[in-house]
């Protein structure tokens, strides 16, 4: 806490301004860096009090091909009771990924890495590498690869933050 002003992870993505107007450097968004699928800049999501799944994904990724439909499913169910998804394609071109997005069509947002800035902030080494952040952009899952067992239980954890029996 400063001075009445709460400081969370990687929440903010805006200067927190205290009491006595001491400008402060708040933590970095957790997805600043992300571009859409076109190169334009992304408007950054709210993700403070939210329960939220980041994905990081490739075109060229076989496993990633695999978990899409179960992240999409995961979304689908989920997001009226507050759950976000969010999938951060890591190509080195953006045409790749603009392509896998088609044929994928998943309802949850696309964004891309490009200078993979996003994925170093995670530290994503192997695809795909799905993460769950609480409410308070705290960690409290990480997938690394793809199996149905793991999204199973990552869909566990995230009902569990959404309160959902």
């Amino acid at each position: 806490m400063v001075h009445g002003v709460s400081l969370v992870g990687a929440a903010a993505c805006n200067r927190v301004i205290s009491r006595e107007s001491t400008v402060r450097e708040a933590p970095i968004h957790p997805l600043q860096g992300a571009l859409r699928l076109d190169g334009q800049p992304w408007a950054l999501p709210t993700l403070q009090g939210q329960v939220t799944v980041i994905d990081f994904w490739a075109s060229w990724c076989s496993p990633c091909r695999e978990a899409f439909p179960f992240l999409d499913n995961l979304y689908r169910r989920y997001v009226g009771n507050g759950l976000q998804v969010f999938g951060l394609s890591v190509d080195k071109e953006a045409k790749p990924a603009r392509a896998f997005a088609a044929r994928m069509q998943p309802q949850f947002a696309l964004a891309w890495d490009p200078d993979g800035v996003v994925s170093d902030r995670f530290g994503v080494q192997q695809l795909p590498t799905t993460i769950l952040l609480d409410q308070s952009l705290r960690m409290v899952h990480r997938n690394v690869g793809f199996t149905e067992e793991d999204h199973r239980r990552m869909e566990l954890a995230a009902r569990d933050l959404l309160n959902i029996l």
